[in-house]
């Protein structure tokens, strides 16, 4: 049986079904909305609306719920709903020039509409849109022809290393070389030069960076800073299990703790250096460890142990049975989805049932939520 092949079926499932993969709103107010889009460098996606308007309410059902949309818009813009009658809304509908609804505009952090489009919108067109609004900021071309033509001012540089980022080009090589051939540049520009290039934690970057968490935080935020290391920790680990280099795979957690990291931070790259590595062994320690002290989403975490070891019969099991000790006390539709796609990577029509059954037997769900219920259920029992 060709489990790989089922667990792809079972992902592409998930990716469909997950609620939480719609557009997340901010509804912060439009000056703190602003701010935040300064301070993350992104533009605001508004979606201009009444209540009284059809399209809109179609948007919300059938556009802002997609999961392909949510992936575009939660990675790439800060998205606020506002209500063109109510609260700030009237003041903003005459400053953007708001007349029919939905108006979805994407606006600077300077308050500039940048681009601005009326009436309802397929998940495709949408994405469209705010592909054109992205290419209308992205600067990497200027700035590379500036650095080309021998711009080498650190100021510029840092701002060409974000272009470089936003238009998803490596940035960890050409920083090492810039900074090499820089000798005199400030201290706290240098830091953040290397902080924005970083991609691994094995780097000459790293060793620039690592005694300044303090400087960091304050000027990108605990959270970024974090999610920044976590990430480069991670390609680190991806190396080192590319080429069994256990050396890279131990440095890289010295790292991790040694920046300040929480532990569980490790054991989450522990697992994923002995997932590649097919090591059940190791990884079954770890992750016990992991759900003992670190309290993750246990549910979340069977469908990952179930992707690393799909070829393992005694992998598979365990990650259901980990799965129905936690989904008995969160019998969430999120977790409901991700027992269904347990079900169909193992062809499991037995475990299918009883996470379909298990769900069925909770009160308090709304009428949207058993109808969504079935549906997943039917079409998981077809994908089996």
């Amino acid at each position: 049986m060709n489990f790989r092949r089922l667990l792809i079926l079972s992902i592409s499932f998930l990716s469909v079904q997950i609620a939480t993969g719609q557009i997340e709103f901010n509804h912060d107010k439009w000056a703190d909305l602003l701010a935040l889009a300064e301070k993350d460098n992104k533009i605001i996606f508004v979606d201009a609306y009444a209540e009284w308007c059809g399209p809109c309410k179609m948007m919300d059902r059938q556009v802002f719920s997609t999961s392909e949309v949510g992936d575009v818009f939660n990675k790439n813009f800060i998205n606020a709903k506002i209500d063109m009658e109510k609260g700030e809304g009237p003041k903003l509908r005459g400053e953007f020039g708001v007349t029919a609804y939905p108006t979805l505009l994407f606006v600077n952090s300077s308050g500039k509409v940048l681009h601005k489009v009326v009436g309802y919108q397929t998940p495709d067109k949408l994405i469209q849109n705010a592909e054109l609004a992205l290419r209308k900021v992205n600067q990497y071309k200027e700035y590379k022809e500036k650095y080309d033509a021998g711009e080498r001012d650190p100021g510029f540089v840092l701002s060409y290393i974000e272009e470089m980022i936003k238009a998803e080009k490596p940035t960890e090589k050409f920083t090492n070389e810039y900074l090499r051939e820089q000798k005199s540049i400030d201290e706290s520009l240098k830091t953040k030069i290397a902080y924005s290039g970083l991609e691994s934690l094995d780097s000459y970057l790293y060793g620039i960076i690592k005694d300044k968490k303090d400087f960091l935080d304050q000027a990108y935020g605990y959270e970024a800073v974090v999610e920044k290391i976590y990430n480069a920790a991670s390609a680190s680990i991806e190396t080192a299990a590319m080429y069994e280099e256990v050396k890279i795979f131990n440095q890289t957690i010295d790292n991790v703790l040694e920046f300040g990291l929480n532990p569980a931070f490790c054991r989450k790259l522990e697992l994923q250096y002995y997932g590649t590595l097919k090591d059940e062994t190791s990884y079954l320690k770890t992750l016990n460890e992991h759900i003992k002290k670190d309290g993750p989403n246990v549910s979340i975490l069977s469908f990952e142990t179930f992707r690393a070891f799909v070829e393992s019969p005694n992998m598979r099991d365990y990650s259901k049975q980990i799965f129905i000790n936690d989904y008995t006390e969160n019998t969430t539709l999120q977790n409901y989805v991700i027992g269904l796609n347990l079900a169909i990577g193992s062809k499991d029509e037995d475990f299918l049932e009883k996470v379909y059954q298990m769900i069925q037997a909770k009160n308090g769900q709304n009428d949207q939520d058993k109808m969504r219920i079935t549906q997943f259920y039917q079409k998981a029992k077809q994908m089996i």
